[in-house]
């Protein structure tokens, strides 16, 4: 078999990364524009059904270029830090995990932003492993800590509103897509970043979790 070079965009990687992106923009959708089958407690005035004028006119370009920044520059950064350390990678899109994305958030209005990953071919060991794996999270970490003042700055109230009528609420979502990627992904669950950051080390794993879980309190409105 053929490998692709490690330092070029096959198509098959290309291609992934777009559905992957644009799955992800519509589960994010889903939750914004209160389209979804089932009511939940996770945003309030929600009904269940469909906006589909808020969903395509608002809700969805929105997502789809806050995701473009927050999920492609986190995969990318796996990508060529493994490159950095001689390694293979190629961002895959997964089958199932693009339709649990849909499902869950058309169904439930519950975002599960795991649509694909990079594979990585190669010897690595914990520490690089590691290290690959956490920089991710902390590109939409810092993505989150950029979005903070210029959210602040626009004085708009403190908690998550549905709806995108105002530049306030755009930069509050770029808050959120960066947080639940961060968070998500730092999970200590296989095969998910966190499990490789944990077992490199603890105290990084901690550092990262602390640093999402106040940036998620200050979205929210809890500080």
């Amino acid at each position: 078999m053929n490998e692709p070079s490690a330092y070029r965009f096959e198509k098959r990687e290309t291609l992934s990364l777009v559905a992957s992106t644009l799955v992800l923009a519509a589960a994010f959708s889903f939750l914004l524009s209160c389209s979804y089958l089932i009511e939940t407690a996770l945003v309030a005035n929600c009904a269940p059904g469909f906006d589909w004028g808020m969903f395509f006119g608002t809700a969805f370009p929105v997502s789809l270029v806050l995701v473009l920044g927050a999920f492609v520059l986190h995969e990318l950064a796996h990508k060529f830090a493994a490159q950095y350390y001689g390694l293979w990678a190629e961002f895959r899109a997964s089958t199932w995990g693009l339709l649990l994305a849909l499902a869950a958030s058309g169904t439930f209005g519950i975002v599960v932003a795991s649509p694909g990953a990079v594979v990585i071919m190669g010897p690595a060991d914990d520490r690089e492993a590691g290290i690959i794996s956490v920089l991710g999270p902390i590109v939409n970490i810092a993505l989150a800590v950029i979005a903070l003042p210029l959210w602040l700055a626009t004085d708009q109230p403190a908690a998550f509103d549905v709806g995108l009528p105002r530049i306030g609420n755009v930069f509050q979502l770029a808050l959120l897509v960066n947080v639940v990627l961060a968070a998500f992904n730092m999970l200590p669950i296989k095969p998910l970043d966190g499990s490789k950051v944990v077992r490199w080390s603890v105290s990084a794993f901690v550092v990262v979790w602390l640093a999402i879980a106040t940036l998620f309190a200050r979205t929210v409105g809890f500080i």
